[in-house]
Formats: structure tokens, C-alpha cells, sequence
């Protein structure tokens, strides 16, 4: 039998260049979820985990101070922040009533706003650019929506599979979205027509999750299951052409699919990392004969 000890929940958050270099850290090691980079490139937004409740809530983060401010104050989670497209709010999945709603919070003040209530699993996690309305996934991770955030805000089904799926970003023409899905029997990178979904394509190879987009459009990041960071150039339009994915670097990431691990400043040369602090050495025990214990 072998085993490792449970991984740390601490991480430190950093600077990478684009080959790879380490430029620096950002602010002090934190128990630090999903991570998200505002509009103006200036600050995160983060989940937090409280030690003592063992729950989320969420905080920015100054990425040229490293100061924290909490934004939410649940005693329960508060999870998957989503900036809206000017920086002023965030949109986030939190469960005071014991099911998961959607919020919507401005930021530096003033009071939360329920933005849809169900009792189905939902979690945002795309605020579309002429800020009318966010992209969230439904329950089980199969289906994808958009919500209107005025009028009677009802969403609208996107995609509907049998195969979990996770982390649509839409380009910045709007055109296209990309998400990862595991329908081929392990996580890739697709690319589709959006709203539509048409058009699909796989774009990653030997499996890839969290794509993020650089900010003219013309290169789509994502990473690999093992931890490379990989790039694939873009050509849109009407229609869209796709290049060979090209590896960048190996990364510090203990990969999550579904979950967001890095961020990607809007020129692609520069990127943010969290990375596991005491994971990469924790020892590996082997138990010999470990059935001959259960006779005791």
C-alpha cells in the first residue's frame, strides 16, 4: 500500500514569465482557491478558506501591495468569483440558505443582490463583455446557461451533454467560447460558435483544461493535465483557424480541471500562478504486507 500525507492547503501566489522565469511572489501565502484577474489587471479575486469554519469567502487582492480585503462574510461558502467587465462588481455561487444561488456584490460597499435562486447546483463563470449578462454551469457540471442580469432573469440553456464540462470563456469579439469537457474520456480544450455552440472544435492535445484568452484574441492559453502551460494561436473571424498547441513551460500547478489556477495578463507575456507550498516534497510511505494489521 502507499500513501502520501493530505497536501497543504497553503499556496503562494506568483509571477511567471512567458518562458518560463520566475519574476516574484505576490503579498504572503494564503489558503487561496479559485483566483481571478480584474479587467484592469490591478487586483485578484480570490476564495479564502477560513481555518476554523473550514469554508470559503471571497477577497481581492492588490496584486502591487499584496493587501487582502474581505468582500463577503458568510458563515458558509462563498465560491467562484467573476469580475464583471468593468471591475466594479462581482457575480459568486454562495449557500446561506444551504443551496447554491448566485450573488452580485459591489464592490468597497453597499449590499449583496440575489441574482437567481434555485435549488439546482449553479456556478458563474463568465461576465460577457457588453455586461447585460454571465455565462453559469449547471447542475453536475452539464450544462451551461446564460442569465440575463435585467427583466425577469431567466436563463437561457447554451449546452446540454451528458459529459461534465467546465470553464467557458468567451473570446473578446464574442464570437467564440472556450470551455473544457471530458466527452472524450479525458479533460480537452474545445472551441465552439457562441451563443450557438456550433462550430466545435478540439483544440488541445493529450488532454487540457482552464483555457483563458489572451486579450486581442489571437492566442488561447490553457494547461495540460500534467502541468504545462500551452498556447495555440488563433485566426477569427467568420470562421475560425487554429494553430498547433505550442508548449510554454512546465508550471507549478497540482492541476484541477475545473478549477481556475492561473491568470493571464492581456499581452500574454505574463502570468499568475499559484503554487503549492510543501506539496512537491511530501514523502511517499509504502506498507508492506498492510492486510497482515487488519488480523490483529
Amino acid at each position: 500500500m502507499v500513501y502520501r500525507s493530505a497536501p497543504s492547503d497553503t499556496v503562494q501566489l506568483a509571477w511567471y514569465n512567458r518562458d518560463g522565469s520566475r519574476l516574484g511572489p505576490i503579498g504572503e501565502p494564503g489558503a487561496f482557491g479559485i483566483i481571478e484577474l480584474s479587467p484592469d489587471e490591478k487586483r485578484l479575486a480570490l476564495e479564502r478558506l477560513d481555518p476554523q469554519l473550514r469554508t470559503h469567502d471571497l477577497w481581492t487582492l492588490e496584486l502591487a501591495s499584496g493587501i487582502l480585503s474581505r468582500q463577503t462574510f458568510h458563515p458558509t461558502d462563498d465560491t467562484d468569483p467573476v469580475w464583471s467587465p468593468d471591475g466594479r462588481e462581482l457575480v459568486f455561487t454562495s449557500n446561506p440558505k444551504e443551496r447554491d444561488d448566485l450573488y452580485r456584490k459591489f464592490l468597497g460597499g453597499g449590499e449583496e443582490q440575489v441574482l437567481f435562486e434555485s435549488r439546482d447546483q449553479k456556478y458563474p463563470k463568465f461576465w460577457l463583455g457588453d455586461g447585460r449578462s454571465i455565462v453559469f454551469i449547471g447542475p453536475n457540471g452539464r450544462t451551461f446557461y446564460q442569465l440575463p442580469l435585467t427583466g425577469d432573469r431567466r436563463p437561457v440553456l447554451l449546452l446540454e451533454s451528458e459529459f461534465d464540462k467546465d470553464n467557458p470563456r468567451v473570446s473578446p469579439d464574442g464570437h467564440w467560447v472556450a470551455y473544457n469537457s471530458i466527452e472524450s474520456g479525458r479533460w480537452e480544450v474545445y472551441v465552439a460558435g457562441f451563443p450557438t455552440f456550433a462550430d466545435k472544435r478540439q483544440v488541445s492535445v493529450n488532454g487540457g483544461c482552464q483555457p483563458q484568452w489572451r486579450k486581442d484574441g489571437k492566442e488561447l492559453f490553457y494547461l495540460t493535465l500534467e502541468g504545462k502551460l500551452m498556447v495555440v494561436e488563433l485566426r477569427g473571424g467568420k470562421t475560425l483557424q487554429t494553430g498547433v498547441p505550442q508548449v510554454l513551460f512546465r508550471t507549478p500547478a497540482m492541476v484541477s480541471p475545473i478549477n481556475s489556477q492561473f491568470c493571464v495578463m492581456a499581452d500574454g507575456k505574463r502570468f499568475i500562478f499559484r503554487e503549492p507550498i510543501g506539496e512537491a516534497n511530501a514523502p511517499i510511505t509504502v506498507v508492506l504486507n498492510w492486510a497482515a494489521g487488519l488480523r490483529r
